[in-house]
């Protein structure tokens, strides 16, 4: 059960995004992130970046503190229980990670929807301000890029890619480089990384074209285990895991579209599921 913090230590970081309204992050949170490594999962190429993330988090029973919030996102909530939530949520758990062990505490930004194209580089820029401004020392970014035939009896290759501050981190982790291009967060996040001094890192890995693959999450987050220690993988479960989020996030999608083609037909009712 992910525990949710009250609202009485709400901060708000604030900007106005590209196209009108503003875009920020809503942090609820009491500890200090000083020295935190930061994972960002969206659902792009595969899923492999939410699916990811939210084995991170129900593995770790990470706490959630906080979210982002901004006008021009979908207007759409994530509900568990009859309990709703933003469905760009921040969680916490203080665990020992990184490349050298520094950092004492874990942050995964998960999302449950894509973000429209047009607010992407707004969205980058917004969640590494928030990471500066937390004293986050390292973010790791997951990504896919889709392939054809890529079946479960083969294991998905992974690169990585790394700004100009990451690559010190990048040759420690002992990560194959990516050569070629990249778009959606990924290719944003990083971009809006390059002249910072933030180390950023993506990992990148080969998806079923145009498929939900957990197989390919779950290869990610096997790279992932020695950064976080106590993740204590075993891949027949992690396997496991990772296909029953894939179900879940599919589901989250198709009632995200289902409700956004009724909002845009002005339907007066049916509007949640």
């Amino acid at each position: 059960m992910v525990k949710v913090p009250q609202a009485s230590h709400r901060k708000l970081s604030e900007k106005d995004d590209d196209h009108g309204g503003a875009l920020g992050v809503v942090y609820l949170g009491k500890k200090p992130t000083k020295g935190a490594m930061l994972v960002v999962g969206f659902p792009t190429h595969g899923l492999v970046g939410s699916i990811a993330a939210g084995y991170l988090v129900e593995s770790l029973r990470m706490e959630e503190i906080g979210f982002i919030a901004g006008d021009n996102l979908p207007p759409t909530v994530t509900m568990a229980d009859g309990v709703a939530s933003s469905p760009f949520r921040l969680y916490s758990s203080g665990v020992v990670c990184g490349p050298d062990r520094k950092c004492s505490q874990l942050l995964v930004a998960l999302a449950d929807i894509q973000p429209e194209m047009l607010i992407m580089n707004r969205l980058s820029r917004t969640i590494l301000d928030w990471a500066e401004s937390r004293d986050v020392a390292l973010v790791m970014i997951i990504e896919g890029t889709p392939v054809d035939g890529t079946k479960e009896a083969h294991t998905p290759h992974v690169v990585a890619t790394a700004n100009p501050a990451g690559g010190r981190v990048l040759k420690s982790c002992g990560f194959s480089g990516a050569s070629g291009q990249m778009t959606g967060m990924g290719g944003a996040l990083v971009r809006a990384s390059l002249d910072r001094t933030l180390p950023v890192l993506c990992l990148i890995t080969e998806v079923s074209k145009g498929l939900p693959d957990s197989w390919a999450a779950a290869s990610v987050v096997e790279l992932l285990g020695p950064l976080v220690p106590p993740l204590h993988l075993d891949p027949t479960p992690l396997r496991i895991t990772a296909k029953a989020l894939e179900k879940n996030q599919r589901r989250k999608i198709a009632e995200l579209q289902n409700s956004l083609q009724k909002l845009a037909a002005k339907e007066p009712e049916g509007m949640y599921r």
